[in-house]
């Protein structure tokens, strides 16, 4: 008994194969660069609405008596706390 093997497709599937995968793969392609590019562009910071919070003093929980401060002064508290302990009294 003899088996033959066909070892040459026919173009025609190739070329069918090939065209499936160009047709499928580009919206795919395209698809993913619109939604990095959306997701991109809302993740940019808006320098006016988050800078002013920084260099603001303002209640954050009045009721709790929690303080915004600007970060500037917040680190001098720091610096200070952490000299008082180092310093002998």
């Amino acid at each position: 008994m003899t088996t033959q093997t066909n070892a040459n497709p026919r173009p025609s599937s190739a070329i069918l194969i090939a065209t499936v995968a160009v047709v499928v793969a580009f919206p795919v392609i395209i698809g993913l660069q619109t939604l990095f590019h959306r997701d991109k562009a809302e993740a940019v910071p808006r320098p006016a609405k988050t800078a002013a919070p920084k260099e603001s003093y303002g209640w954050v929980d009045r009721e709790r008596g929690v303080v915004r401060i600007p970060v500037q002064r917040a680190m001098e508290f720091i610096v200070q706390e952490s000299t008082d302990e180092v310093t002998p009294k």
